[in-house]
């Protein structure tokens, strides 16, 4: 529906700044375009549609008659340009989520703490008190379609200093790492950061020190 439709737009707007970038042209200016409701609220219908021509790939825009034809070259060059972008724009957004429900978390045991003199042993217990849900201890990173979790550090005394780690995300990517501290701040850390403040925060807990968790585990 309309969603689709404006997303289509948002694609053609990227395009085409791609497209005049490689043909070494100057950018247009983002600001000359009509807003998508603009566009929509002329042509209801403006989908695109593709076809193989000579020479090229044929964009047509229904209503509007506007026909473009790209070079297929030039069209490959920027989908394998954009799509490496695309990758880590999508990662980056799910460590912003990710980094989110760690702060969430670390609201919710702060919570739990003030209504139970102690922090809490497992996610299940601010499950039961109602202050985070399900969907908050998975992360939205996914590995091979398997959800990744959360790792729950336990046993911190009343006064644990706020430098120790309270829980981050299982590892999948060891430069990027989502962590949550006991002062609710969270970090990206990469592996090897993220051990050397977890073995000093299990030295805290006089508790045998322990190496992240795999998220593929």
């Amino acid at each position: 529906g309309r969603l689709l439709r404006e997303s289509y737009y948002a694609y053609e707007l990227a395009m085409v700044a791609v497209t005049q970038s490689l043909l070494g042209q100057d950018f247009a200016d983002i600001g000359a375009y009509p807003l998508a409701s603009e566009v929509l609220a002329q042509n209801q219908d403006s989908l695109f549609g593709a076809a193989k021509v000579d020479g090229g790939i044929r964009w047509s825009y229904a209503g509007t008659g506007a026909v473009i034809t790209i070079p297929v070259a030039t069209m490959a060059f920027a989908i394998s340009t954009a799509l490496p972008e695309l990758s880590h724009a999508r990662a980056n957004a799910k460590r912003v989520v990710s980094s989110a429900n760690l702060r969430g978390i670390g609201m919710a045991a702060m919570i739990y703490h003030e209504n139970h003199g102690a922090w809490p042993d497992s996610f299940d217990q601010l499950i039961e008190d109602q202050l985070v849900t399900r969907e908050t201890i998975i992360s939205p990173t996914v590995s091979d379609k398997v959800p990744v979790g959360y790792v729950l550090i336990t046993g911190f005394s009343k006064d644990a200093a706020p430098t120790l780690i309270l829980a981050y995300e299982k590892v999948t990517d060891v430069g990027q790492i989502p962590t949550l501290f006991m002062d609710g701040h969270v970090e990206i850390l990469d592996y090897s950061t993220l051990s050397d403040m977890l073995r000093a925060t299990y030295e805290a807990l006089d508790e045998e020190p322990q190496d992240p968790v795999w998220g593929f585990e």
